[in-house]
């Protein structure tokens, strides 16, 4: 029986399935960055920002092509998870604590290369709990070296379609020079256990494994080490890498 049904049967039936499965995964991206322009305008209304502006800003092409190149550039730099550090354009994989990182940037500053500012730049995503985890120490360097280093915020938008969505808020928030701000506020809301801004010490020691971005299946899942209860993220035993599921 099945045998007499002519072959366009077939294909209009998959291409039918195939078109349905293409309109839902749209509508689903399209709720996550709906959801992150709302969580990102309520910040940006909480910080006095210009709304009408931030908007704009966020919406923009320039914006979306400078959010995509920086993650581009981040893959041709090594990237591969967050966050990822570089100290003077060099991948930083020593301990994520105070001591072991203004241990390097005051070597720097004391020999200094061409007379120029050491740089500290990090890859994050919004979506990254040990982002959100090392972000009070990243804020506490800053502030503690101010103008003697220069402290870059670069986007890696990759663990949800939201990701993107933050990730041009943040700068559209940059551009009226809120970003350190805009990334607290953002961080305190998405993981209010883990971007501990208060309660944060020289003491802290955050040497976490990065949120890989790793496209294998999960297997041995246990908590990562550090961030127990956060559901998200989970850690493939036999890798060592670790990869978040919605």
């Amino acid at each position: 029986m099945l045998n007499k049904i002519p072959a366009w049967v077939y294909i209009a039936a998959v291409a039918i399935i195939g078109g349905i499965l293409i309109i839902a995964l749209a509508a689903t991206k399209e709720d996550s960055l709906t959801l992150a322009e709302e969580d990102s305008v309520a910040i940006a209304e909480e910080l006095n920002l210009d709304i009408d502006k931030f908007k704009e800003d966020m919406a923009s092409s320039e914006i979306s092509d400078y959010v995509e190149s920086e993650k581009a550039r981040g893959e041709e730099r090594g990237v591969t998870g967050t966050p990822a550090i570089f100290i003077n354009g060099e991948t930083y994989e020593g301990t994520r604590s105070y001591e072991a990182i203004s241990s390097q940037l005051e070597n720097l500053l004391d020999n200094p290369i061409n007379d120029e500012k050491p740089t500290f730049e990090v890859y994050a995503d919004f979506n990254c709990p040990n982002c959100a985890a090392f972000d009070p120490l990243r804020l506490f360097l800053s502030d503690n070296y101010g103008d003697r280093v220069e402290f870059i915020s670069l986007p890696y938008p990759f663990l949800r379609d939201s990701s993107f969505g933050y990730a041009r808020a943040f700068e559209a928030a940059k551009n009226q020079g809120a970003g350190d701000m805009f990334e607290k506020a953002l961080y305190s809301k998405l993981f209010p256990d883990r971007a501990d801004y208060d309660s944060f010490s020289l003491d802290d020691e955050v040497d976490t494994t990065n949120v890989e971005d790793n496209e294998g299946v999960v297997t041995n899942e246990v908590p990562v080490p550090g961030f127990e209860g956060v559901e998200e993220t989970v850690v493939n035993t036999d890798s060592n890498s670790v990869k978040v599921t919605e």
